[in-house]
């Protein structure tokens, strides 16, 4: 079974636990929500930006179609026709005061020089290398150049030229008309952009011609090495993409390509791209907003979910479960009048109380029994135990196998040990040998027959007593009428055999008469012996005729 995490054990912190899982599908549906939210907006602002680059290319069509009409009406004119420098300029500054959109209007001849001009050039001027004079010249029709600053206005602009054919149609030179891009400003000016909107018109190499708003970056200004520009190029120019606009922020971005002219025919058609930006930030400022007033009020839930949660718990759940926790320790330490309380039908914990408190009542009970029980086994063992010490028989008990389990004081005083520890431990086959070797053919017996042996007498050398005689009885220890060992009662009738062998010497030396004045339980015979307190009294008491037929028994006096 997987492990809880230690802080995660305690049923509050389990129940908060449920809570924060029970709330946390609220929170995936408000994060899911605002992504939803933020796809949408950022679709609304790539179609936003789409929508105002297909207007600005089709307003850039409209001045384009434009300048070729101007351009041909003002190729016929007799001062562009005879090249009349004075003339020409006259006639063409009264076009530009008609035509504001255009910085300037002009006439070249063959080589390149401009010999008209709407503005007044305060040097001469050559158009030679310019793409839409070339065009013009090598396609005798109209061209479009590329978008640059004017050298003789200072202004950003794309330059239309258009061929000079005399009656003859032989080629003379070219009219030029230079249009302001500022109108790109004041069309995302009237087009009324969010606020943070740019607008930026970039040549082929990465150059600012124009951008809106104006403050933010200079006309010349070289964003090549950006990655805006190498991700324009990469895209070629076209489509719609997210990365770091000039300024360093994370950016929304449209880009389409506006058409320029051709030198050759190698060169490319598009060498401008029009850039529009949203950042992102404010893209999705009131989504965020929203976002963030959204977790607000599910924080604000959620943390008064979990104070309910917390009183709940302390209120209905844990005052139970801490009462039968704390009577459970009680009776764990052996209080075992420790209750809960607990009434029944107010709850499973309740009911699980109740059940405790009766469980702990029948515990007390028995235990009293136990008590009681075990006082009056204690006492009967005590009395048990003082009379199997006080009994004269030695007795001492041996399991099936011959081991000694225990002995009373007169079993050690008969065979002659000092304390149980020479006893108990032993196996019947290490006592004394050769005695406990003679025994066990007994104990067998006795195990296979489960038929006591009584008056089994046995004669040895014991190490502290010398020669003795022993008698033992051999009994099987019954429990629940199965033989669980062996009981052997022991009893020294070494002074009575004794007594016996004197007695039946005195029958064979004694006439009848002497014998039945004796007492033989206390007379000695042999070298040594102990001298009989009745030698005095029996030698006076004898008569004088048996004191030759007693010297025998009389010298051990």
């Amino acid at each position: 079974m997987a492990q809880w995490p230690q802080k995660f054990r305690g049923l509050r912190s389990r129940l908060l636990l449920l809570v924060a899982l029970a709330v946390l599908p609220a929170f995936v549906l408000i994060v899911s929500n605002n992504l939803e939210a933020r796809r949408i907006a950022a679709a609304k602002v790539q179609t936003d930006m789409q929508r105002l680059i297909r207007m600005t290319v089709g307003q850039q069509q409209q001045f384009i179609e434009g300048a070729r009409q101007l351009l041909a009406a003002l190729a016929h004119l007799p001062s562009v026709q005879n090249q009349n420098g004075p003339a020409c300029s006259a006639l063409f500054a009264d076009f530009l005061r008609l035509y504001p959109f255009y910085t300037n209007l002009g006439a070249a001849d063959l080589d390149g020089d401009i010999y008209c001009s709407a503005l007044r050039m305060t040097r001469p001027v050559n158009l030679a290398d310019r793409s839409y004079a070339i065009g013009a010249l090598r396609t005798r029709d109209f061209a479009i150049g590329d978008y640059q600053i004017g050298r003789i206005t200072g202004k950003a602009a794309v330059n239309f030229g258009s061929p000079v054919l005399d009656d003859e149609g032989g080629l003379q030179g070219i009219v030029y008309a230079a249009l302001d891009l500022a109108w790109l400003e004041k069309q995302a000016a009237q087009a009324g952009l969010e606020p943070g909107t740019s607008l930026t018109l970039l040549d082929r190499n990465g150059t600012i011609l124009v951008h809106y708003p104006s403050a933010q970056q200079a006309p010349g200004t070289s964003v090549a090495e950006t990655p805006l520009f190498q991700r324009i190029t990469a895209t070629g120019g076209t489509g719609t993409f997210e990365t770091r606009n000039l300024n360093g922020e994370t950016s929304l971005f449209a880009v389409a390509p506006l058409q320029g002219g051709k030198a050759t025919d190698s060169d490319e058609e598009y060498n401008a791209y029009l850039v529009i930006a949203v950042p992102r930030h404010l893209a999705f400022a009131e989504i965020d907003q929203r976002f963030i007033r959204n977790l607000l009020v599910f924080a604000l839930v959620a943390l008064v979910a979990l104070a309910l949660a917390w009183w709940f718990a302390n209120a209905w759940i844990l005052r139970s479960v801490d009462a039968l926790r704390d009577a459970t320790r009680q009776l764990e330490a052996g209080h075992l009048g420790a209750r809960t309380g607990g009434t029944p039908g107010e709850g499973e914990l309740a009911d699980l109380a109740h059940a405790f408190d009766s469980m702990a009542d029948k515990l007390q009970d028995r235990e009293q029994k136990l008590n009681r029980s075990l006082a009056e086994a204690t006492e009967l063992k005590n009395l048990l135990d003082n009379l199997f010490a006080s009994i004269v028989s030695g007795v001492f008990t041996a399991d099936l196998d011959g081991n000694i389990s225990m002995c009373n004081r007169a079993a050690l005083r008969i065979l002659g040990l000092r304390d149980s520890s020479q006893l108990v431990g032993l196996n019947l086959a290490e006592l004394l040998p050769p005695l406990g070797s003679s025994l066990l053919p007994y104990l067998y017996k006795v195990r296979k027959t489960d038929e006591p042996l009584i008056g089994i007498e046995l004669s040895h050398d014991l190490p502290q007593r010398g020669a003795v005689h022993l008698r033992f009885n051999i009994s099987g220890l019954k429990a629940a009428d199965d033989t669980q060992g062996i009981a052997l009662v022991v009893d020294d009738i070494t002074e009575k055999k004794r007594m016996e062998a004197q007695h039946l010497l005195l029958e064979h030396m004694v006439s009848p008469a002497i014998l039945d004045q004796l007492d033989p339980e206390h007379l000695q015979l042999g070298d040594g012996a102990p001298k009989s307190p009745y030698c005095s009294p029996i030698s006076t008491a004898l008569p004088a005729s048996a004191s030759s037929s007693m010297q025998k028994i009389w010298s051990a006096c």
